[in-house]
C-alpha cells in the first residue's frame, strides 16, 4: 500500500481540489458485495449470491456516481 500510495502522489496532488472515491465489489465465499469510500464516509452493500464480480463493480461505480450526483445538487442548494 505505501508504494502504490507513493506512487499516486503526483495525481493526487494535481487533483487535490477533488474528492477522491474508492470503489469495490467483491465476490468471497459464494457472498457477494460492493463498498464505496466517499468523503470519508463508508457505504457497504450486500448484492444477491449469484451476482458476479462484475456486477458487484459496476454497482459500486453506481453507487459513487449517485453519491456525486446527490453532493452536487446538496452544494448547488447551498450557493
Amino acid at each position: 500500500p505505501v508504494i502504490l500510495k507513493t506512487a499516486h502522489l503526483p495525481l493526487f496532488e494535481k487533483y487535490k481540489q477533488f474528492n477522491a472515491i474508492f470503489t469495490d465489489g467483491l465476490v468471497l465465499e459464494n457472498k457477494t458485495g460492493a463498498g464505496l469510500l466517499f468523503k470519508d464516509q463508508k457505504f457497504k452493500f450486500r448484492l444477491p449470491n449469484t451476482a458476479s464480480i462484475f456486477t458487484a463493480e459496476l454497482f459500486a461505480i453506481q453507487q459513487a456516481i449517485l453519491r456525486i450526483l446527490e453532493d452536487r445538487s446538496v452544494e448547488t442548494r447551498h450557493h
